[in-house]
């Protein structure tokens, strides 16, 4: 027995290694975050059963799965019966892959966390986190002087998804510091990372996470009226931001925007209408990068047609739509509803803190490249991860004193 505890001991700290390292690694392979996780995910969950048994995983995954796991089911289950109306099957197979896996590897995670985490990884963590912040500026100050010894193929935008990912992993590893100094420190790091990269995604989603912290922080009791609306906001945005944009935004008077986010706003515009004409199944996934074979695309005028021809709509929300229709847009609702139930049993200062991840989450899914990529699944997985571990580390806290 004491030589199981010792083996559950050893895999449960490469696990927990392996997850504290990833901010690093991120800035030098951030596509190969998914597959860090998942190997990850394995050592937990192996730690699990050699403390424990196979019999207490299986019921411990048992009652893990409520109802926003079934509605996860749903989801993918509704995503591989679009593939009998895709226009690129194969290819919805791919995004499948991307979104399904790193699921996955997250209800693992859930289902296999410690009860209790070793002092060493909130601090390791943290750590990796301001030297991934650092590698950031370094790379994109130096032109990638560590990355181009091994990746010839480098721009500056790579960086993006980068700090993206960082943004996404704050407010979670902030919440597992003890004390105010370590996130400050933190943050600030963050913020000149972001300034260093030319992700305009990751600098505005910092500023909108920062103030839901704080509107959530000052005003807890209303974090239970204005999340699920923000999201109802959020997915049907594609049906009115691009006009609503277009009269607000002179481009004389905010020169300050980078010409992206004008380019974006043209096709929202042009993404509304072949979304309209896919309704109510939408076109199943894997068609995104199809549009020129849709009726809608082949009878639009011009300019419709170059804005479609980006591929994607910019917009996770108008990519649901797109490709799963409005059945997709209900499920994805009732999990986000659901979701946002659990959060409301929380104390008002760890409530702040996931209420900051949800909102900069969700404003970084209005304006990002593409929903079925990897690396974004498994950075909001693992966030969620984390906020579930320092909930749990706040409750053995609390009931110790």
């Amino acid at each position: 027995m004491r030589q199981r505890l010792k083996i559950a001991v050893g895999l449960e700290g490469v696990g927990l290694g392996l997850i504290a390292a990833l901010p690093l690694i991120l800035p030098f392979a951030g596509s190969s975050a998914s597959a860090i996780l998942l190997t990850a995910a394995i050592f937990l969950v192996g730690a699990f059963v050699f403390e424990n048994s196979w019999d207490a995983l299986a019921a411990r995954a048992m009652r893990a799965m409520g109802p926003c796991f079934w509605l996860g089911v749903l989801f993918f289950a509704w995503a591989v019966l679009s593939f009998l109306w895709s226009l690129k099957p194969s290819r919805g197979l791919q995004e499948l892959e991307n979104g399904l896996f790193p699921a996955l590897t997250t209800f693992a995670l859930f289902v296999a966390r410690p009860a209790k985490i070793p002092r060493w990884f909130p601090l390791a963590l943290a750590t990796a986190f301001a030297l991934g912040c650092c590698s950031v500026v370094i790379e994109a100050r130096l032109s990638f002087p560590i990355r181009s010894l091994y990746d010839k193929n480098l721009e500056p935008w790579r960086l993006n998804i980068v700090v993206v990912a960082l943004v996404v992993l704050f407010w979670s590893i902030a919440r597992l510091a003890t004390g105010w100094k370590v996130p400050v420190f933190l943050g600030v790091l963050l913020v000149v990372a972001i300034a260093s990269s030319i992700s305009a995604t990751a600098r505005w989603g910092f500023a909108f996470g920062l103030v839901a912290w704080v509107a959530a922080y000052a005003l807890p009791v209303f974090t239970r009226w204005w999340l699920t609306p923000m999201f109802v906001l959020a997915l049907f945005s594609i049906f009115f931001e691009g006009e609503l944009l277009t009269a607000i935004l002179d481009p004389q008077r905010v020169s300050w925007l980078k010409e992206s986010a004008f380019e974006r706003v043209h096709i929202w515009q042009a993404f509304k209408g072949i979304i309209i004409d896919g309704l109510p199944w939408g076109y199943g996934l894997g068609s995104v990068l199809l549009v020129e074979l849709t009726t809608f695309f082949k009878t639009a005028d011009a300019q419709t047609q170059h804005w479609l021809s980006y591929g994607h709509p910019h917009n996770h929300f108008a990519e649901i739509w797109f490709c799963l229709g409005l059945p997709g847009a209900l499920i994805v609702t009732e999990i986000f509803r659901r979701g946002v139930q659990a959060t409301q049993n929380l104390f008002a200062e760890n409530k702040a803190f996931v209420c900051a991840m949800i909102a900069q989450t969700l404003f970084m899914s209005l304006v990002s490249h593409g929903l079925w990529q990897a690396w974004w699944w498994s950075a909001v997985g693992l966030g969620f991860w984390l906020n579930a571990i320092a909930t749990d580390t706040k409750a053995v806290q609390s009931s110790a004193q």
